[in-house]
């Protein structure tokens, strides 16, 4: 209603007031005057607020709508500081303030994607989750009013690393042209990398393969030597190479015994500046004469042979033994 009409309708009212009393007093009939007619048209509303007929000349009454929005003042994280390994997930949440705020829609963001991914679970919770190893920044903004929380996260390697490694073989000694397999244990159990390198100070001498199997190669000492690949811990083994046998030759080959009798059997290696091998002795008969690491002793009448063979069995050589009373 504009005021020109909201001025002619006080009037109206007014002078209505006014005939009725006297009509009362004199207790004629009173004619009421008609109003003046009022626009057929109505008006254009203002986008600022106008009095209603009813409020009180000189208040301004505030629309509902505007007093229906309640502003977002501030944001809290619940975690600050975050450690994760790479591919570990964890989630954030924020807190709007006050808890009645009308939007609180939340912008999310990572300031390094490559190390922490965010994906939105809500408005106010996200997950976070581990890519790579780093320290990253991540930023939650009230889209009502650009308040800001944020989140310090670091991202650590998951890996276990070899704290030591140990060799079940210190020393040993091969002829050339001969194998051995040397095994290498890894500590602790659960590491994650537990590939070994293995190499020679003496190639030429010795040298080993990827599983431990070491060849000797020519005669002299190396040092084989296992490394991890994570940690670099290390252990190593000395390899003494000695000239192959070629021959051996048990002396005497013939020998005449009684019963109670003992002889010490010798032994000739081939060639001479070879490793003494480890040999392994037999009778063919122990219950004529019986041998113990070279050593043969008579038992009973008759013939035995006695033989030494090395320990790979390529190699013997015998005595024949005749017990008499």
């Amino acid at each position: 209603m504009s005021s020109c009409t909201y001025r002619r309708l006080c009037v109206f009212l007014l002078s209505l007031s006014l005939l009725f009393i006297s009509g009362c007093k004199s207790n004629e009939p009173v004619t009421t005057p008609s109003p003046s007619p009022t626009p057929s048209a109505s008006p254009k509303v203002s986008s600022s607020p106008q009095p209603s007929p009813s409020a009180t000349p000189g208040v301004t009454n505030t629309p509902t709508t505007t007093a229906n929005i309640v502003g977002v003042t501030g944001l809290s994280i619940d975690k600050e500081i975050v450690n994760l390994t790479v591919g570990s997930s964890t989630t954030l949440t924020v807190t709007v303030e006050p808890a009645g705020a009308t939007k609180k829609s939340i912008i999310w963001e990572s300031s390094n994607e490559s190390v922490v991914s965010v994906s939105s679970s809500s408005d106010t919770t996200v997950t976070i989750t581990g890519k790579g190893t780093g320290t990253v920044l991540i930023t939650a903004e009230s889209e009502d009013g650009g308040k800001l929380a944020a989140s310090i996260i670091t991202v650590s390697d998951n890996t276990v690393d070899v704290t030591g490694v140990t060799l079940n073989k210190q020393e040993i000694t091969m002829t050339v042209g001969s194998t051995m397999q040397i095994a290498a244990s890894v500590s602790p159990q659960n590491a994650t990398n537990k590939k070994l390198i293995w190499s020679s100070n003496a190639p030429n001498i010795a040298m080993a393969s990827e599983d431990g199997t070491v060849i000797a190669i020519g005669i002299g000492t190396a040092v084989i030597t296992v490394k991890s690949e994570s940690g670099n811990k290390t252990a190593t083994c000395t390899v003494h190479v000695k000239e192959a046998v070629t021959g051996i030759s048990v002396k005497p080959s013939a020998q005449s015994m009684k019963i109670g009798e003992k002889l010490t059997l010798a032994v000739t290696i081939s060639p001479s500046t070879a490793e003494k091998p480890t040999l392994v002795w037999t009778s063919s008969n122990p219950s004529i004469a019986s041998v113990n690491n070279g050593i043969v002793y008579a038992q009973g009448v008759g013939e035995a042979v006695i033989t030494a063979t090395t320990e790979d069995g390529k190699l013997s050589s015998s005595c024949t033994v005749y017990v008499s009373r």
